[in-house]
């Protein structure tokens, strides 16, 4: 599945947070589907230990299934999905493939960030080597390097594992979106699962065709706005212009953490990638991205602050 994922700035060039994942010692390239989704499990389990008493893992509506979707949450996902599965309407089936989608995307996204640390990790890993093979590493670079092999290790395993299921995931949504088009032929919501798989494939030409159905069916709805703005943004390229489709999405639901979280990948610098992304952690402080590339962006905020604060010491002395 070709996927465009926009990933700022910070990401790549601070990209050395320490993968606190401990998972099964599997093989980083070619994982099968079981050894992903045991990957997974753990790296889930991992976020699902800040929401110990989040009631939203046993949801006990569609309302709950609802508010589980707009959150955007990895580990809430699986519970959304089960509760679903066992209702019998037209509503469950659309939620459902709605998760599955919005799950598929958010592994996607996450395994661009985790794939963006190994390789920074790797560069200063293979430096380290390069030093340690010249017998030119003390015993505290030796130890640091020991740290890099095991988080550049695990960064790969988990950003792997994720891109497997994330294709899983997606796939399910589709076949889901297809059953609530042939129940409901006039309905919108089957052609807003659709277009949603269809850019999820960068499949411009149905994408649009989708569209286009939308807005024959219900072309006020939010989640059209939301399509126009990825549109923009991994299509046409135009940030600005996505910027405000999500925006405008955002003020007519603002529990729309999908949107913020495209706002923050819009974004280019530091400054800008940690207003958007402390707007998000507003919505949902335990949305993936804020916990486990958090400290990333607020460690790269920190430094850029200590930068312009060092920079404005230095002309205020020229000055004196």
């Amino acid at each position: 599945m070709k996927r465009l994922v926009l990933v700022p700035a910070v990401f790549l060039v601070f990209a050395c947070a320490t993968v606190d994942f401990e998972g099964p010692q599997v093989k980083p390239i070619g994982l099968s589907l079981d050894e992903a989704r045991q990957v997974v499990a753990s790296f889930e389990a991992k976020q699902s230990e800040l929401t110990a008493g989040n009631l939203l893992k046993a949801p006990k509506s569609l309302d709950d299934v609802l508010e589980i979707l707009k959150l955007d949450q990895l580990d809430l996902f699986g519970p959304g999905v089960a509760f679903a599965t066992k209702q019998d309407d037209a509503k469950a089936l659309t939620l459902r493939a709605q998760i599955e989608l919005a799950w598929g995307e958010a592994q996607m996204i996450l395994a661009e960030i985790f794939s963006q640390t190994y390789k920074y990790l790797g560069t200063t890993l293979r430096s380290l080597e390069a030093k340690d093979a010249a017998g030119a590493l003390g015993d505290a670079d030796r130890a640091k390097l020991d740290k890099l092999r095991k988080e550049a290790g695990q960064a790969k395993i988990v950003s792997d594992a994720l891109a497997r299921l994330a294709t899983e995931h997606v796939a399910e949504g589709a076949k889901l979106a297809k059953a609530v088009i042939e129940k409901s032929p006039s309905d919108y919501h089957g052609y807003r699962l659709a277009a949603d798989f269809y850019r999820l494939r960068q499949d411009w030409p149905n994408f649009d065709e989708m569209v286009k159905k939308i807005e024959e069916t219900n072309p006020q709805s939010n989640g059209l706005i939301f399509l126009k703005g990825v549109s923009a943004a991994n299509r046409e390229g135009d940030a600005a212009e996505a910027n405000e489709f999500y925006r405008k999405a955002l003020v007519n639901d603002p529990k729309f953490t999908r949107a913020q979280v495209q706002i923050v990948l819009l974004q280019s610098g530091i400054k800008d990638t940690y207003t958007e992304y402390k707007a998000l952690k507003a919505l949902n402080p335990n949305h993936q991205i804020v916990v486990w590339a958090g400290e990333l962006i607020e460690s790269a905020w920190e430094r850029d602050q200590q930068r312009r604060q060092q920079s404005k010491d230095v002309i205020q002395r020229k000055g004196q």
